[in-house]
């Protein structure tokens, strides 16, 4: 049914398809730019606000960095990732992944268990996705949340003797998030400052300076803009 309603387009875009749905992403089309926002109850969650800005010293700024935290964790969960399993994400740079360990250092764990793909869009034909395949241990699994372009070849006659399994994971639930948050209030998940993230806020007059300044260190890694 979701693909009936919405579409993903070239421009990287949640698109409408029909009269009923682009009535419906009308409600929303303008979202914390409209002066007042529109938000559907069900995407609304409950922070403990006094433990997380109070008691764990974060700032409002710092928040937002779970909703792609969240996109992760529907991967995670997706495909049942257990304590002491080894999961390899791809490719090594980015807000998902965001560092590149040494090969031979990370041989010491051995054969992976779980495989996550985040190939962005400008990767066309992404020649890691079957290297890590082949690298995964026998009845490893595979999920797919990026977005390349074209198709993607997978070696069919390995998965099938490795009794390999495949999934994907688009975004995440409402419970994914929930985890995410009850992660943070916890202190198990770090954000910010105190997770790596270089948070640097403007006044939305500022919004070109920081257009420019976000292209100049475009690893989401490291550096977000956020708008006061």
């Amino acid at each position: 049914m979701f693909g009936d309603v919405l579409r993903w387009d070239a421009s990287k875009q949640l698109a409408a398809t029909n009269l009923e749905s682009k009535k419906l992403m009308n409600t929303y089309k303008d979202g914390f730019y409209a002066e007042c926002a529109n938000v559907p109850l069900e995407s609304l969650h409950v922070l403990n606000e006094d433990l997380l800005l109070n008691q764990l010293g974060y700032e409002i700024q710092d928040l937002p960095q779970m909703l792609y935290l969240a996109v992760s964790m529907g991967g995670l969960r997706k495909v049942g990732v257990k304590p002491g399993e080894t999961v390899v994400i791809a490719p090594a740079t980015g807000k998902f992944s965001g560092n590149a360990k040494d090969a031979e250092g990370m041989q010491q764990w051995g054969a992976p268990d779980v495989f996550m793909d985040f190939s962005p869009t400008s990767a066309a034909m992404p020649s890691h996705i079957t290297s890590a395949i082949q690298a995964l241990r026998p009845s490893g699994r595979i999920c797919f949340l990026g977005a390349p372009r074209g198709n993607v070849e997978i070696p069919y006659g390995m998965a099938f003797f490795k009794g390999l399994s495949l999934t994907f994971s688009f975004m995440y639930s409402r419970q994914d998030f929930q985890q995410v948050v009850r992660m943070a209030e916890s202190g198990v998940l770090s954000l910010g400052a105190k997770g790596g993230q270089n948070i640097i806020p403007y006044e939305l007059h500022d919004w070109k300076q920081a257009f420019e300044d976000a292209e100049k260190t475009r690893n989401g890694a490291k550096s977000s803009r956020c708008f006061e």
